[in-house]
């Protein structure tokens, strides 16, 4: 069939561009306007409300969303530092930086509210490390090994991580299922070891 095609714009925006809908019929994504670039959340009833990133911030990333309506992304501050956040359903608005990072970037959250990420120097660096944050707020580093850059992209309700990293061979895919494990590397954080 057809199916049923509606155009989405947020009111005022000369570019609207959808990221991601959960199962309740929830869109957010990014919009322009003459202030700049910010993110929005439309509801199931076609109503926007925006998402409000810190003043002079920049939008720089997409946006992931869960079941409950939680929305994570990342914004760039005016020191060119990037950070992600977490906005829960309720509105509530939390920034996300891994202890001692330069940029932190989150990407995907699941039906848990477990967030996986991107840290590491300040941008433009290409060499970055992937991370996990609980719902408590304390951070799992994921175990790299030998490679140079590990970018967990989406994470499931189960937990399971899936990603690209690389190594002196090239990019790889990766499937993580995390254990917990003794020991931080150095800096507080519990690092976490795939399962293959």
């Amino acid at each position: 069939g057809n199916g049923t095609f509606t155009i989405i714009d947020v009111p005022g925006a000369s570019s609207t561009s959808p990221d991601a809908i959960n199962q309740a019929g929830k869109i957010a994504g990014a919009y322009t306007d003459s202030t700049g670039n910010r993110y929005f959340l439309r509801e199931p009833d076609g109503t926007f409300t925006t998402i409000d990133t810190p003043p002079a911030a920049n939008t720089s990333s997409s946006l992931a969303l869960n079941s409950a309506g939680d929305i994570v992304g990342t914004f760039t501050d005016l020191n060119g530092h990037g950070h992600g956040f977490l906005q829960t359903a309720n509105g509530t608005l939390t920034t996300i930086d891994v202890p001692g990072s330069g940029y932190t970037g989150a990407l995907d959250i699941n039906s848990a509210g477990q967030i996986v990420g991107t840290y590491g120097p300040p941008l433009p660096a290409k060499e970055v490390s992937g991370f996990l944050r609980e719902p408590d707020g304390t951070f799992r580093i994921l175990d790299k090994d030998s490679s140079t850059s590990t970018r967990p992209t989406a994470i499931n309700a189960a937990g399971q991580i899936v990603g690209s990293r690389v190594d002196a061979t090239g990019t790889h895919g990766f499937l993580l299922s995390y254990n917990k494990c003794a020991g931080t590397d150095g800096a507080g954080h519990e690092r976490s070891r795939s399962t293959r």
